[in-house]
């Protein structure tokens, strides 16, 4: 499978650090170099709003709505040692302190 993003005119061309594939929607959720998150469809379309964080995110992790509920949340970790849990709508819902040093990966 091969896997092509173009930059389009109005389009963001921020360095992207992380994604996660969203299988609730069929699309993916990336973050930017620019300290942004945005939502994409599998055709490469920006789905949701801008999400602004206040460091730089390294992974992302995306968990599916329920069907009670239909709200979804990403887990982001970011270089400055926190760990994000945010709702998709863009609020935050927890920010822990979870290293000193950078935090890499989550899952």
């Amino acid at each position: 499978m091969r896997f092509d993003i173009t930059i389009g005119e109005g389009k963001r061309n921020a360095c992207k650090t992380a994604l996660a594939f969203n299988s609730s929607s069929s699309g993916f959720i990336v973050a930017a170099d620019d300290k942004t998150i945005l939502q994409y469809t599998s055709e490469g379309e920006i789905t949701s709003q801008r999400i602004d964080v206040s460091s730089y995110v390294t992974s992302l992790s995306c968990f599916p709505s329920s069907k009670m509920s239909n709200s979804g949340m990403l887990a982001a970790a970011c270089s400055d040692g926190t760990l994000l849990l945010l709702k998709r709508n863009g609020s935050t819902e927890k920010k822990i302190k979870a290293h000193d040093g950078a935090t890499i990966c989550v899952k």
